[in-house]
């Protein structure tokens, strides 16, 4: 009989300094990697990934820094007092003996900050690799605080926090940010003292397997001076599969990593461990909760299958994007992402709890069905892109498909091609007047701009453009000093070349003539653009005329 515990994961290229890094992104309970380097390189990369020992304060990968409220960061170094390492058990006065300075099963474990007031602050910072095969990360603290009843911002403050290489938490529960008040979930007083008990925290790292990640805890006193606050911890990376503890005939017993706040079975079971009994393929889930509200589900089939393999193996395999795949005993459900996958099934024979294991791995590779591409070419271009190839190319819109085959398997691509006619501005004209006058308006356009990206107006001095720029249309103002021709200049362009062309517009001022004449009377005077009745006085008269003929103004 083989108990099956099934694990994917996945794994993409980022490339810095011209040096690849793998870096890995998870959906808990899927663990899925996009390869792009060889298989060596991850091996010696995860061969590195190494937990620290947290309460080594010299070890590599740890940084001691301390500073004030302000700034906890202000300097590095190792203070005694601030930064202390805690072997023997006992418990801390300040809470009236109830909080124990070492936690159940560990000798040893970290003081960050201190009794002392002035405003002070600590921090440590753990950064290392991930090791996948001890991908959960089990924090454990105690908290002590004055409560001073200061406003929030002031108050004595505990922060751990777990950060990606981006300095990004690893998840948003990822941090346990916590300000001394009266009323903290979680947290007892002893007078004017709130303390945390120890607690425990688990985080899946899986996901950032062969990553560098940053565990931080920081302690502030309050800003005023006057309180203290710091606090307890260790933490340690543990084993994220479920392992076999009992075995006996077809009833065996599976256990979760330790110390989380709440299991659920799919059984119903609470515990970290679950029994079960084999009846054919039996698959088993387990919900792990931390007290920050981090969960993950970590999950395994059982089987008495004899079919299954005797000896480890690798597989290389390929499907279409939304096929599934059940072979080589996987059964995956529909593959909606495209690229190349690795997953890991681990057989144990029950009939022995410590006998080996057996290792299936299966590199799965998933090309679309279909490729949509869209692009766009020049008229008496070739074309060469995509798995298509045209030459001496037409205008028009074309739609074309082509089936590319390599030896992962084959895709269908799908091009949409539009291609511009050859850009000119030569067989067309600027439509606006030609002649006007000065202080005047008019609208100057291109007829028929289809086929033009981008239009750009050029007037000279003394010629407002009132609106238009970027169209196929301004309107223009020709003040009294606009020059006589005023040339005006469109400049057009696509991505099949650019042209320019212009419009000479004359435009004249606006002016009075003056002058004089005689009439008897008795008469009727029309001559010079007026018309006045019969004058029958005598005497000299003043008459005024507006008019506007090629912009000039009379008057008598």
């Amino acid at each position: 009989m083989l108990c099956v515990l099934n694990q994917k994961v996945i794994m993409i290229e980022r490339v810095t300094n011209n040096v690849s890094k793998p870096h890995v992104f998870m959906k808990v309970c899927n663990y899925r990697f996009f390869i792009t380097l060889v298989l060596t390189m991850l091996m010696v990369l995860l061969s590195e990934a190494q937990c620290p020992v947290f309460t080594n304060l010299n070890g590599n990968g740890v940084t001691c820094q301390y500073g004030t409220t302000s700034n906890p960061f202000m300097h590095t170094g190792i203070v005694p007092g601030r930064h202390t390492v805690i072997t023997q058990q006992g418990t801390d006065f300040r809470t009236g003996g109830h909080l124990s300075l070492l936690p159940p099963g560990e000798n040893k474990v970290i003081k960050l900050g201190n009794e002392l007031t002035g405003a002070e602050a600590e921090a440590i910072t753990y950064t290392f690799t991930v090791d996948p095969d001890h991908a959960i990360l089990l924090l454990k603290f105690a908290v002590v605080f004055q409560d001073p009843g200061h406003p929030s911002p002031a108050q004595p403050r505990f922060v751990v926090r777990v950060l990606n290489a981006a300095g990004q938490l690893v998840e948003t529960c990822a941090k346990y940010d916590v300000t001394a008040a009266g009323n903290i979930p979680g947290f007892s007083s002893q007078g004017r003292v709130r303390y945390r008990p120890w607690t425990n925290v688990g985080i899946d790292l899986f996901r950032y397997a062969g990553q560098t990640i940053k565990v931080q805890f920081i302690t502030y006193d309050c800003s005023y001076h006057g309180h203290y606050g710091y606090a307890y911890f260790t933490a340690s990376c543990i084993s994220n599969n479920l392992a076999l503890s009992a075995c006996d005939g077809d009833q065996i017993t599976l256990v979760a990593p330790s110390g989380f706040a709440a299991y659920h079975w799919d059984n119903g079971s609470s515990s970290p461990s679950a029994g079960y009994t084999v009846q054919g393929n039996t698959t088993v889930n387990c919900l792990i909760t931390s007290v920050t509200g981090c969960q993950f589900t970590l999950s395994g089939t059982i089987s008495s299958d004899e079919g299954l393999p005797t000896q480890s193996m690798v597989i290389y395999d390929t499907i279409g994007q939304g096929d599934s795949y059940n072979q080589n005993y996987f059964n995956l459900p529909s593959q909606n992402e495209t690229g190349t996958f690795m997953y890991h099934t681990t057989f144990f024979n029950t009939s022995d709890c410590s006998g080996g294991e057996i290792s299936i791995t299966l590199y799965l590779t998933v090309l679309q069905h279909y490729h949509f591409y869209r692009d766009a070419v020049c008229q008496g271009m070739d074309y060469n892109a995509h798995g298509f190839h045209y030459t001496n190319l037409q205008a028009g819109h074309y739609v074309d498909t082509v089936i590319v085959q390599s030896s992962d398997g084959y895709s269908i691509n799908v091009l949409n091609l539009t291609v511009n006619p050859s850009f000119s501005l030569s067989n067309t004209s600027i439509s606006g007047s030609t002649i006007l006058c000065k202080n005047s308006e008019a609208i100057y356009s291109l007829p028929n701009p289809e086929g033009i990206e981008t239009f750009y107006w050029d007037v000279p001095e003394g010629v407002s453009l009132m609106s238009g720029q970027g169209t196929s249309s301004v309107d223009l103002y020709f003040t009294d000093f606009a020059p006589n021709p005023a040339i005006i200049s469109l400049t057009g362009a696509n991505g099949c070349g650019s042209g320019t062309i212009q419009i000479s517009v004359s435009n004249y001022p606006t002016y009075h003539i003056y002058f004089q004449d005689s009439l008897c009377t008795g008469n009727e005077y029309h001559q010079n653009g007026f018309n006045l009745p019969r004058q029958d006085s005598t005497g000299w008269f003043t008459y005024m005329n507006h008019f506007q003929q090629h912009c000039l103004v009379s008057s008598q």
